[in-house]
């Protein structure tokens, strides 16, 4: 058997130029110009298998060593004939301890020159296989280590078990000198939506570009030189570049080429890059890392070795390195056998756009995803390789088509907070898309436009958290089925215009409290929900035969207003009292399609080129020198040319004047992609208008002027004590843009309202501003706004020790305590048809604001829109009288006071549609209505308070309320002549109307999750078993610290907890949040505590609750929140037990980590079971 085990820590980039020499460790071991010694009194070696792979482990031998030692049997690389060489080795990690080699060197300074010691790898006992990479300049391979070449040893803790050993010869881009930077305009082969500016062409490194020999070494050395100057562009003009190592692509570099996006008959042409790295090693190191704030775009990739009719593994291809920003853009990945993977080490803001792909095995894979990832205009099918016209492409329908349909997931999607998704189209794979958990946690997301056929099964959801997942205007064409979802998935899913399609159009499992939601859905197919709770209102039932089939363990339904084709036909197996059926209608939709809106070609009239830097304009970018005047005449040069390029090396240029960017001219910086403020680049350094908003910005725009890829930062404005500034930058007319930008503190940022300005692009426009963010109006129309991205860690992380809040000089919450009570992030005004596109805010007084100019509004179209940290969502005081949609929001109000997802004004006199909208966190009021008109159709709430209307109108179709934050009543209305309508929503204990006007609400086919509990209860109760039985109490089934299953004790049921977080080993944690509202936010702050136990092991069981005592500051922000009611030490008497503790201040605001109480058990090994929950109330 041939076998390979895999080692992956990556310590020196490896290039190759030759076939390697190896040791493949099979029994026998077999060897190609590499040899292993079996047994030496040093080590001893035998087969072993590892998470169902073979290798060889070594054990000591009677010397008590633990060594491979290995012979090189080819001629061309012994005694000194190649010295620059690499060696890979895969492993099995286990155990601690190093891997070393000690081989036969050229450096006579050790033992003479044998037994020179590298280590390898440090091993993690991760227990998966790897891959280690180590690149050696003095090999000699002369016999002297023991009579061989080289050994390889393990310390006495590491367990490694090893598949195989590699060497070919290497060469070290750092050998390859720079020459100087020449910042020069790209004249491209295909048409691009910029001007291409680059400082080093690969082809100046040696790079040949004629598919032949090793063009490695040359591509690295250009893109480390190119990091050395601050970042840019490294180009690769079109060619075929054969890559037969790994490439890192450093932070603040962009590696682009040439690129067309494919077509039907049309073969792939322009910059090509032909992968051999690691053939046969599904776990090896990613073929390009991609270091934070980088980017790879305009390219194609493509494996020549790979063969349609024998998939050989290969490692992923792309991979993000962590930290804030990687772009992968404009490329086609011909046929590679993983695509593009990010996580699970902590990373943030993945963008991946204008990407065709066929991928033969996990197309694109990210976990751990803490800042919002971005998928864009995404196409994944087996004809991406059959079209290419490269050599050894398959015909359509090939072998490959039929391997992807049996083994390929194209999109696979872990943790991620906030995943924004849009216009994605797979066809031909086992699993278009799959959502599911891991360590790390589960995913959150809004996706628009998913077009998913032809596949085994469209979209498969294992798990996902409780805020909850929204799908609009998709596509879900299942051979098998269209939409899964699983027996363990405890979450919500919302399907909003979708067509779900399939043998099984939809196979609806889930456990406990998880939701399905479905909106003028069309269903192809019988849709089967075997437990939880669902909705479908206004759907199309087209299945001849089986429509929908609810099975014995569904809770609440609710089925209004759907078209059964041929009669209907529900099949309803439960005998839930809480399953709503009726033929009546429901309003009629008004949600809008966007068709994909694309990207837009905005350049110069003119690509000629002004270096800030040359001797011309003498721009010094110390950071010390005033390089206003400088930079000013070289935009005045470039206007009195006509226009042009004003382009900024990288480096920090002081700006203690104004500017202005003249009409047709662009100010340019060294990003082609978006980044952080962490990778600095081109930084301008802002000093003018301290003090005074009233003061001219510091960049003014001129109509059909531009910018692009530029860092800004304000070294004299203290966190500590928020200075007022001007407005950074003002637009001044039509035809303005702004892309890919970052801003690391200004106080305003962008103007766009001051001035009309017709047809703006704002693109990527990044930071922490304090007071304002993007502001439009002045009548401006047809503009855009598009992936916005403001965060406080944009100061916070800064790389700059001069400026107070970054790096050594931040202090705790201080921006984001100032953002929400000061910062408007996005302020529309009187703007007509103004798209707002995948924008997002974290800390903000208002995330979204509506205001009125001169008696106007602004009116278009919002998707994807994201407000998270904020006190107000979204504030409405004026739109234009069409009113607005807001398609798959999320909105957030948290740590703070006042705080509302919705305001509307008093003089607010239109109407705002929120269609599939995700809430949560800590609302004192879910929305307040003094005018006009708010419509929710289909949202989860997975935090609520009540709704207040006083003077304008609501409607709420097919809501899902979880935890009422508050206790009030869910629906206030103290104005006769404020009208609600509640259709077809779930709620936790019904719809409770209050207020002067209760009389105005219209309620139908509204149900609950639980039953109807008396408003005089006085204890409250969760039973624990195959499923919960709450009455007012319900335990989190799973989350990032908990997850609990069903189990049985001593003839009793109740639920075991299974799930050990990683920052509390030995202990497990079970939730329970208390849902009936006359218990919440103080209703019973007498009470007894009694859990129900199973008494096993001796470790402690410790009830910690949500308290008013004040005193209590575990968590800062959340005073009372985890105050112990006690602890008790378990005896191992393996009999059921009642713990009780009895409190006097008992608040029940969900403030533990969104629950009431929290069960911490340190039971080491022995997993806990929990019974049932009760609450008593005491007078």
């Amino acid at each position: 058997m041939h076998v390979r085990i895999i080692m992956a820590v990556l310590l020196m980039t490896a290039f190759l130029s030759a076939a390697p020499k190896s040791a493949i460790m099979t029994s026998p071991a077999e060897s190609k110009g590499l040899s292993l010694t079996l047994e030496t009194d040093e080590g001893k070696n035998s087969v072993v298998t590892r998470a169902d792979r073979e290798g060889w482990l070594c054990s000591p031998g009677s010397a008590k060593g633990k060594y491979m030692y290995f012979k090189v049997t080819d001629d061309s690389c012994r005694n000194g004939a190649s010295p620059s060489v690499q060696l890979t080795v895969e492993y099995f990690d286990e155990g601690t301890g190093e891997m070393r080699i000690e081989y036969d060197s050229l450096d006579e300074a050790k033992l003479p020159g044998a037994f020179k010691p590298e280590t390898i790898a440090t091993c993690a006992n991760t227990k998966t296989w790897k891959t280690a990479k180590i690149g050696i300049k003095d090999a000699r391979f002369g016999g002297r280590c023991n009579g061989s070449d080289f050994r390889i040893s393990l310390s006495a803790a590491a367990a490694c078990v090893l598949a195989s050993v590699s060497i070919a010869s290497w060469k070290d881009p750092n050998d390859i000198p720079a020459p100087p930077v020449k910042w020069r305009v790209v004249s491209t082969k295909y048409p691009t939506a910029d001007v291409v500016i680059a400082g080093y062409s690969v082809r100046e490194f040696g790079a040949a570009g004629d598919g032949t020999g090793d063009d490695t070494a040359a591509f690295q050395a250009a893109m480390n030189a190119m990091a050395k100057q601050g970042g840019g562009t490294v180009f690769v003009p079109s060619g075929r570049y054969a890559i037969r190592g790994n490439l890192i692509i450093p932070t603040s570099v962009t590696l682009r080429g040439e690129w067309m996006k494919p077509v039907t008959g049309r073969s792939v042409d322009g910059s090509i890059i032909m992968a051999y790295a690691d053939r046969g090693m599904s776990n090896g190191t990613p073929f390009i890392l991609l270091k934070q704030s980088s980017g790879i775009k305009d390219l194609t990739i493509w494996y020549p070795e790979q063969d349609a009719g024998s998939i050989v593994p290969y490692p992923y291809t792309l991979r993000q390195d962590g930290g804030d920003n990687a772009t992968f853009e404009n490329l086609t990945l011909v046929n590679v056998y993983q695509g593009i993977v990010i996580g699970p080490n902590g990373n943030e803001l993945h963008y991946i756009k204008n990407v065709y792909a066929t991928f033969l095995s996990t197309g694109i894979q990210f976990d751990r995803t803490t800042d919002i990832g971005r998928l864009e205009n995404i196409f994944i099918n087996p004809d991406i390789w059959s079209d290419s016209g490269l050599p050894g492409a398959p015909a359509k329908n090939g072998p490959h088509a039929s391997w992807v349909y049996d083994n390929g997931t194209a999109i696979r999607m872990y943790r991620s907070d906030w995943e924004y998704g849009a216009y994605v189209y797979i066809r031909g794979y086992k699993t278009g898309f799959e959502i599911l958990t891991s360590p790390q946690g589960s995913p959150n997301a809004q996706f628009y436009e998913f077009v998913i056929t032809n596949c085994r099964t469209a979209l498969s959801v294992i798990d996902a958290n409780s805020i909850g997942l929204s799908f609009t205007a998709c596509t879900f064409a299942g051979d098998d089925t269209g939409v899964s979802l699983s027996p363990s998935f405890t979450a919500i899913a919302l399907f909003h215009t979708s067509v779900i399609r399939g043998k099984t159009a939809a196979q609806l499992d889930g456990k406990g409290n998880s939701a399905a939601l479905f909106q003028h859905c069309t269903f192809e197919g019988p849709v089967l929900r075997t437990a939880g709770n669902a909705s479908f209102l206004g759907c199309v039932f087209n299945s001849p035969k089986d429509q929908l089939t609810l099975g014995a363990d569904v809770n609440a339904v609710t089925i209004a207003g759907c078209t059964f084709k041929g009669g209907k036909r529900i099949v309803n197996k439960s005998d839930s009292p809480l399953i709503s059926i009726r033929d009546e209608s429901v309003p009629p939709t008004k949600i809008p399609h966007l068709p994909y809106p694309g990207e837009k070609s905005l350049k110069p009239p003119k690509a000629d080129l002004y270096v800030v830097t040359d001797d011309t304009w003498g721009a010094k970018k110390d950071g010390s020198t005033d390089d206003t005047a400088v930079i000013q005449n070289a935009l005045n040069a470039a206007a009195k040319n006509g226009g042009g390029i004003v382009f900024l090396p990288g480096g920090s240029y002081n700006i203690k004047g104004q500017l202005t960017v003249p009409s047709a001219v662009e100010l340019r910086g060294v990003y082609d992609v978006p980044h952080h403020t962490l990778g600095k680049g081109s930084t301008l350094r802002i000093y003018s208008g301290r003090g005074d908003e009233s003061a001219p910005p510091a960049i003014v725009m001129a109509p059909g002027s531009g910018m692009r890829g530029m860092t800004f930062m304000y070294p004299e404005l203290q966190c500590s004590a928020i200075t007022p500034y001007p407005f950074m930058i003002q637009g001044q007319g039509a035809n303005i843009y702004i892309i890919n930008i970052a801003a690391l503190n200004p106080y305003k940022m962008l103007d766009f309202t001051t001035y009309r300005c017709d047809s703006h692009y704002l693109d990527y426009v990044s930071g922490s501003p304090m007071k304002a963010g993007i502001a439009v109006g002045g009548g401006s129309k047809n503009g855009e706004v598009r992936n916005a991205q403001f965060n406080p860690h944009y100061w916070n992380r800064s790389p700059y020790p001069d400026c107070p809040g970054g790096i050594g000089g931040f202090k705790g919450n201080a921006v984001w305590d100032y953002q929400k009570e000061n910062f408007d992030a996005f302020i529309f005004g009187d703007c007509e048809n103004e798209l707002q596109f995948q924008n997002f805010v974290f800390g903000s007084l208002y995330g979204l604001h509506f205001v009125l100019e001169n008696g106007k509004g602004a009116s278009g179209i919002v998707l994807g829109h994201g407000t998270d940290g904020s006190k107000i969502s979204a504030a409405f005081d004026g739109l234009g009288k069409a009113g607005m949609d807001f398609i798959n929001a999320e909105l957030v109000c948290m740590s703070t006071t006042d705080r509302k997802y919705i305001l509307f004004g008093e003089q607010f006199k239109s109407e705002a549609r929120f269609y599939n909208t995700l809430l949560w966190a800590q609302p004192e009021y879910s929305a307040v209505v003094h005018g006009g008109s708010l419509v929710f159709e289909l949202a989860n709430f997975l935090h609520y308070a009540t709704f207040l209307v006083d003077g304008g109108t609501l409607t709420l179709i097919n809501s899902y309320l979880n935890n009422n934050t508050t206790g009030a009543k869910e629906i206030t209305v103290k104005n006769a002549s404020s009208p609600v309508s509640l259709i077809g929503n779930i709620t936790t204990y019904g719809m409770r109307t209050d207020g002067a006007a209760a009389s105005q609400v219209r309620a139908e086919f509204n149900t609950q999750r639980n039953v109807p509990i008396p408003d005089d209860t006085k204890e409250l109760s969760v039973s624990l078993g195959k499923r919960q039985k709450k009455f007012g109490i319900s335990v989190r089934e799973k989350d990032g610290e908990s997850e609990n299953v069903a189990a049985e004790k001593a003839g009793r049921g109740g639920w075991m907890s299974i799930k050990q977080p990683s920052h509390a080993p030995g202990t497990y944690f079970m939730y329970c949040t208390v849902e009936f509202p006359g218990f919440k936010n103080g209703g019973a702050p007498n009470a007894v505590i009694a859990v129900d136990y199973f008494d096993e092991g001796t470790g402690e069981f410790r009830i910690a609750y949500d308290s008013s005592d004040e005193s209590v500051k575990v968590v800062a922000k959340t005073p009372g929140a985890w105050k112990e009611a006690g602890t008790l030490r378990m005896t191992d008497t393996k009999t059921w037990k009642t713990l009780e503790f009895a409190v006097n201040d008992a608040k029940f605001s969900g403030r533990c980590n969104g629950a009431d109480l929290r069960f911490e058990i340190k039971s080491g090994t022995i997993k806990p079971v929990v019974g049932a929950v009760r609450i008593i109330k005491r007078d």
